[in-house]
């Protein structure tokens, strides 16, 4: 697969933006970063600058993703080859990800 900054090489894009449609790549593979059980409960909800804002359900999996967020980081760097996730933050809202029946 070509990289994104490859396929813009000739135009002037804001490194910032061409980091954040990575990061949005690579946040297609949430469910498995987390585990399928996790994702129904957490979703990724912005990224900025290498944070990345997750929405939860409940407060108990804000906790959750807290006490992995070294492990989930590796995981979605490794995913991206790169270092841009640095850091995780979490807030509680409605998952927007439909339930499974």
């Amino acid at each position: 697969m070509k990289r994104l900054s490859d396929i813009l090489s000739g135009s002037t894009v804001n490194p910032d933006v061409l980091r954040a449609a990575r990061a949005r790549v690579v946040l297609d593979k949430w469910e498995e970063a987390v585990g399928e059980f996790l994702s129904d409960k957490c979703v990724p909800d912005t990224y900025d600058h290498g944070l990345l804002w997750v929405s939860t359900t409940g407060a108990e999996w804000g906790q959750e993703i807290q006490m992995r967020r070294e492990e989930i980081m590796d995981r979605l760097n490794d995913y991206a080859g790169e270092k841009l996730f640095t850091g995780i933050r979490v807030s509680q809202r409605k998952s927007r990800k439909p339930r499974r029946g």
